[in-house]
């Protein structure tokens, strides 16, 4: 009686074991998963934030362009000798007795 109670408790410690072992097993695959989908999580928000960066440093350039050339601008208009010419030439202003005729253009 005694053999068979030893033989009894021994397959259910092996079955435990068993079912131990599948149980860590199936652990570690679902953390296995769940690192991997975070990974893939980061990968596709540092691609995203690569292309925004990517407009951004567009729009930044862009923005550095026209800032150079209005600043050039402004300092074009602080002369009044450039203003004055300025307006004559587009504006049609003319001076005191004097008649500006608008020939047609060449194309």
């Amino acid at each position: 009686m005694e053999a068979s109670k030893s033989i009894s408790r021994t397959k259910s410690q092996i079955k435990s074991k068993k079912i131990a072992s599948r149980l860590v097993l199936l652990l570690l695959f679902l953390v296995s998963v769940v690192m991997i989908v975070q990974v893939v999580q980061q990968i596709m928000y540092t691609m995203n934030l690569k292309s925004e960066l990517a407009i951004t440093q567009a729009k930044f350039t862009e923005v550095e362009s026209q800032n150079k050339a209005l600043t050039s601008q402004q300092t074009k208009l602080e002369d009044p000798d450039y203003v004055k010419v300025y307006a004559r030439g587009s504006l049609l202003l003319s001076k005191q007795d004097e008649q500006i005729f608008i020939l047609p253009g060449t194309e």
